[in-house]
């Protein structure tokens, strides 16, 4: 798996910025909060951190995690439920808390195991939408359910070239991504003419071109993906040749 550095240097410019929050926390007393003074007891009043620079943190902790896992995950959802408290007056012990999420997320990141999970949920969304295909299909729209499959195999292409780092020019095509992965090694010769036949009808489906292929072509195209995705992305991955 492919370690962005731009990512884990936004996880410690995160990192640094919930530093800076926890650092603007003061004793309350009375309901007011009061500047932090040497001398004070060992166990002052309800503590506070500025609710602002928290709020400004927390939405830009939930945005990088939302992008590089999703809003799903374990780590966004704990992060999240710690943010719930930033605006209340005991709230550095909630700040502390999502600080330690951010910590793991940034660890599990460095181990590839943020990556593999967000592959796992997008393996679900690729099922969902074979699902569609094969309904479509059943209802006699085989030509919309060949687009949809069509669309399937560019995104599952486009996930391998990223999580294998190959290089790709920007919005590359189906064909270009196929010519990559086989280079490269990834698979063989075998499935890289069985993807440029399934590319074709993809391609004859976005044309209208509807006569040049059959109800069984989009049915085998479906069950070929089903499994090509699942072995790709899913929980028993294996390898793709």
């Amino acid at each position: 798996m492919r370690i962005d550095q731009k990512n884990l240097e936004r996880f410690q410019e995160l990192l640094d910025q919930g530093g800076r929050v926890m650092q603007t926390r003061t004793p309350v007393t009375g309901g007011f909060p009061v500047a932090y003074r040497r001398g004070m007891g060992r166990n002052p009043p309800d503590e506070r951190v500025s609710p602002e620079l928290a709020t400004e943190w927390e939405v830009r902790c939930l945005n990088f995690l939302k992008r590089l896992t999703s809003n799903e995950s374990d780590h966004y959802q704990r992060f999240k439920e710690q943010s719930e408290g930033f605006e209340g007056i005991s709230n550095p012990s909630c700040v502390s808390l999502a600080l330690g999420v951010l910590k793991a997320a940034k660890a599990d990141y460095e181990n590839g195991e943020l990556s593999d999970a967000r592959f796992l949920i997008e393996a679900e969304v690729f099922d969902d939408f074979l699902e569609q295909a094969s309904h479509l299909l059943d209802t006699g729209y085989y030509g919309a359910a060949a687009l949809i499959a069509g669309i399937v195999l560019e995104e599952g292409l486009r996930r391998h070239c990223l999580q294998n780092d190959v290089v790709l020019r920007p919005r590359a095509m189906i064909g270009e991504m196929n010519d990559a992965l086989a280079k490269s090694g990834l698979y063989n010769n075998v499935l890289k003419t069985r993807i440029t036949a399934l590319a074709a009808i993809r391609n004859q489906a976005a044309h209208g071109q509807w006569k040049e292929f059959t109800v069984k072509d989009v049915e085998e195209m479906i069950s070929w993906m089903r499994t090509f995705m699942e072995n790709s992305f899913g929980e028993a991955r294996l390898n793709i040749q």
